[in-house]
């Protein structure tokens, strides 16, 4: 028999609700028994950032407000995908046998909907021994109240680690107003050095070893042995209003970096690796090839010389990362000068790179491709590309083994302007993209999909299922760019691709959105059905804060209980 305990009613009356509940299975067997046992207590976790307890905030699901029993799954070779067991004040699950790879599942219930869902990593379950299963739980097809992500960023990076856990790694630390030193309307953001690693199993950030120097606008990508490249960026920028003649491009990099590090999740440090061959790149946009080296590719050098600020001095130059002392020698030159790129790997076919050419000229704005082991890029093709859909600065994701999605972002126009990402018919609008490698010679594009208004900045992930992905905040961007204020959105949509259409999230008939408004933050997928947001700005701040969206389908791995 396998029972689990724990506390129905968290929520304390006028009080701040705790941003998460951590459930602690702990699995014991042993040869004079059947079965493994298994106790579930839910604990308060000390997170910052409490969510407020008003009506229109307990409609949206807080725990211990809208749920009514539990439900207990568990699932692995061997086992049916049934339910396990339900109750109000226990759960008993009947005849659960030991093996490998146990997934438990644990259910909040109101009306027979799964309102709040937390899931385990595989765990070998084994007669004799008695592992702790760490879940937290999360508000499902909704975002869980913020908590405190160990400081203020924006526009920093976000990377899974082979052990689950996600490197957050620089940004702006704080952004405040310049406008007598800019003699004009702007801010000027400065880098953070500080990094912070997050936990699925508990649903808490810990900070880490700091990074050599500050940097933010910088990317990053691992090794096959788990350390995590970090290249470029710049530790101080100026984001004005768009002015056409001297800044088409809205943020400007004064101090970029030519220097490479490298994080050890084993030791938790931060190590220098020399400088970038191809010198600073801010923009850029990093990869892990099929060969298992880090590719840096493409970004701005640093502030335009003598002409407007328009990435019109992108770079072509690619850098090539690898090898236990991490030797960076020069890559294979792109095809076209890119920044504010895409960048993705599909196996067997290689490396893809979408958007941030700055030369629209002839074909200069279709993709490109590395085969693995070719000495050069070559540009592709793509049924269904044009120059609009050259975007800069999109929210994209691979969300299947071959295909990729961009959402919003801006086009450059041939004289070196940018505007809302346009369609077929120039109608000024946010669109989404779809890029199938299957489709035609060279793969193709999706019909635009329309958003719920423009946005630079934000964020997407995968979703379990591989046919969707969740499209997150960024700055809303006006028709005409120029009357650009630097306002977040809240938006949370879905991408959906049995429809081909991007969706609004709605429980019982009310949309969901993020806590607070977010841009420059980033969506990092977990895979248990849950996405981490992290950091950004609205609102005049840097947001020290993080939110997890949950799925509302039940991951492959585990078992759903209908």
């Amino acid at each position: 028999m396998v029972w689990m305990r724990f506390y129905d009613r968290l929520r304390v009356p006028h009080a701040p609700i705790a941003s998460a509940v951590i459930a602690v299975l702990v699995a014991v067997t042993g040869c004079s028994v059947s079965s493994p046992e298994v106790v579930t207590h839910h604990l308060h976790l000390p997170l910052s950032g409490p969510c407020p307890t008003d009506a229109a905030v307990l409609s949206r699901g807080e725990f211990g407000a809208d749920v009514q029993e539990f439900i207990a799954t568990v699932a692995g070779p061997g086992i049916a995908a049934s339910v396990s067991g339900s109750g109000v004040g226990a759960v008993t699950l009947e005849n659960v046998p030991p093996g490998d790879d146990r997934v438990f599942a644990l259910f909040g219930v109101a009306s027979g909907q799964a309102t709040w869902r937390g899931i385990s990593a595989p765990t070998a379950v084994v007669a004799g021994d008695a592992p702790t299963i760490d879940v937290v739980m999360a508000a499902v097809a909704d975002v869980s109240c913020a908590r405190s992500v160990a400081g203020a960023r924006a526009f920093h990076t976000a990377t899974l680690l082979q052990n689950g856990t996600i490197l957050v790694v620089g940004g702006a630390g704080t952004i405040s107003d310049a406008s007598s030193t800019c003699l004009s309307d702007c801010l000027k953001a400065t880098a953070t050095a500080s990094a912070t690693v997050y936990d699925p199993k508990t649903g808490a950030f810990t900070e880490v070893g700091s990074l050599t120097g500050p940097r933010m606008f910088h990317t990053a990508a691992s090794l096959p042995d788990g350390r995590v490249v970090i290249a470029g960026g710049t530790s101080e920028a100026f984001l004005r209003g768009v002015d056409d003649a001297l800044y088409p491009f809205p943020i400007e990099p004064t101090r970029p970096l030519n220097t490479i590090e490298v994080y050890d999740p084993r030791t938790a440090l931060f190590s220098p690796a020399g400088a970038d061959p191809a010198g600073a790149r801010v923009f850029a946009a990093a990869i892990t090839t099929l060969t298992g080296q880090v590719l840096i590719t493409g970004g701005v050098p640093g502030p335009a010389q003598g002409g407007p600020n328009n990435l019109g001095n992108a770079m072509a130059s690619t850098t090539l990362c690898s090898g236990g002392s991490l030797a960076c020698v020069a890559g294979p030159p792109m095809a076209r000068p890119r920044a504010g790129h895409m960048i993705f790997t599909i196996d067997p076919e290689g490396v893809f790179i979408w958007g941030g050419s700055v030369d629209s000229a002839g074909e200069g704005y279709q993709m490109e491709h590395l085969p693995g082991g070719a000495p050069s890029f070559e540009l592709l093709s793509v049924a269904g590309m044009q120059p609009t859909r050259n975007v800069f600065f999109a929210a994209g994701t691979r969300y299947l083994d071959f295909r990729f999605l961009a959402a919003g972002g801006l086009f450059r126009r041939a004289d070196g302007t940018f505007s809302a990402v346009d369609d077929a018919n120039n109608n000024l609008a946010a669109r989404a993209y779809v890029f199938d490698i299957t489709s035609g010679a060279n793969g193709g594009l999706t019909p635009p999909m329309s958003m719920a208004g423009g946005r630079i900045f934000g964020s997407a992930a995968p979703l379990p299922d591989q046919a969707s992905a969740v499209v997150v905040g960024g700055f809303s961007v006006p028709a005409n760019l120029n009357n650009l204020d630097w306002t977040a959105t809240s938006d949370l949509q879905l991408f959906d691709e049995a429809s081909l259409q991007m969706l609004a999230i709605t429980v019982n008939g009310q949309p969901r959105t993020l806590r607070e408004p977010r841009a420059g933050l980033t969506a990092t997928a977990v895979g248990d059905g849950t996405v981490v947001l992290v950091g950004g700005y609205a609102d005049n701040r840097v947001i020290d804060t993080g939110e997890v969206f949950a799925d509302i389908k039940t991951p492959p791995q585990a078992a759903g209980f209908q």
